[in-house]
């Protein structure tokens, strides 16, 4: 039996944290790709699927997570469903 929440989906959709990313600064770079990637000046990159209509998985909320500043999963999830804005980006 796997670890609670390892390999689930979270109960967000691709298309809320697309919102939830342009709203912290980031766009989306034009391209062929399998997943649509986003670039902030003082962030790292973030990918999402395609698909505005999937739930997120739990892996991926936790690196999108991470590239905004959030100490874990949870965190993220519920800053994008209370539309909290992300922690300060870090001065390099």
């Amino acid at each position: 039996m796997a670890k609670a929440g390892a390999g689930g989906l979270t109960p967000l959709r691709v298309r809320a944290v697309r919102a939830f990313l342009e709203a912290a600064g980031y766009t989306a770079v034009p391209g062929k790709h399998k997943h649509l990637k986003f670039r902030h000046p003082a962030r790292p990159p973030v990918l999402l699927p395609l698909q505005p209509q999937t739930m997120l998985s739990f892996s991926a909320a936790r690196q999108i997570g991470a590239a905004l500043g959030y100490p874990d999963a949870q965190a993220f999830v519920a800053a994008v469903l209370t539309k909290e804005q992300p922690p300060a980006a870090r001065d390099a």
